[in-house]
């Protein structure tokens, strides 16, 4: 089976083994969770990195000031639960699992090392990111 993140970017560009192999690398080490764990609260420091959804669902939200949690989408295997965290450095909403899965730790500097090094990766993650805006 293909990997979700590289799954998804093909949409945009086709990559060689390269390039695959960068894009495998960013999330080699696999952090597994249960339903209904926190993932991401919000205004956590995000800083270092993001976290890559490798297998399993969650869901973004935001508490409410009278307390109920308003959900804003659903994070499916491929996607950042924070995709923001690489520019801004603080989680803008709370992530929350809902089946069991795993995550990768992406660190900042290494996806910018990458875009260096491959500008058609760099290029894909800019139409996923213009794709997904649109979509919002």
């Amino acid at each position: 089976m293909d990997h979700p993140l590289i799954r998804k970017l093909r949409h945009f560009v086709d990559f060689n083994d390269s390039e695959v192999g960068a894009l495998r690398a960013l999330s080699a080490v696999q952090l597994p969770f249960n339903p209904t764990e926190s993932l991401i609260a919000a205004e956590q420091d995000t800083r270092g990195g993001a976290m890559l959804l490798n297998r399993g669902w969650a869901l973004r939200y935001r508490l409410l000031r009278d307390g109920r949690r308003q959900i804003l989408n659903f994070v499916l295997p491929g996607d950042f639960l924070d995709p923001t965290a690489f520019v801004t450095g603080k989680a803008d909403f709370s992530v929350t699992s809902i089946t069991e899965g795993s995550v990768s730790a992406v660190d900042t500097d290494a996806l910018f090392r990458l875009f260096d090094t491959s500008t058609r990766i760099a290029a894909a993650f800019w139409w996923n990111s213009a794709h997904e805006a649109a979509m919002a």
